[in-house]
């Protein structure tokens, strides 16, 4: 089992989302309410051009979600780089060796 304390989800999803084209995808983690809620928000941000608020209202009407700070924080963060890079029409998002900041190309 993957440990994510101190890695930076972001990445993971990232990459996870290159392989997705189509279809459905099953998200599982111990609980379901923090690391799988975490990937499935970050999906609807991305591929979906949601806000981290309207992606976590979509989950919340169907399930019980509560995802820990520090995947709120980088939710926040791919958030705020998601919304500039639509502002330049451009979809490529990569985070910074420090993981601090998400930089759109």
């Amino acid at each position: 089992m993957v440990s994510f304390i101190n890695i930076n989800c972001i990445t993971l999803i990232s990459e996870m989302l290159s392989f997705v084209s189509t279809g459905k995808v099953y998200i599982h983690c111990r609980q379901g309410i923090s690391r799988s809620a975490t990937i499935a928000i970050a999906y609807l941000m991305i591929k979906k051009d949601l806000t981290v608020q309207e992606a976590v209202r979509r989950i919340r009407r169907n399930r019980e979600i509560l995802p820990n700070e520090g995947f709120l924080k980088q939710l926040c963060i791919l958030n705020q780089s998601l919304i500039e890079s639509r502002k330049h029409n451009s979809r490529k998002v990569n985070l910074d060796e420090n993981m601090n900041e998400i930089k759109v190309k």
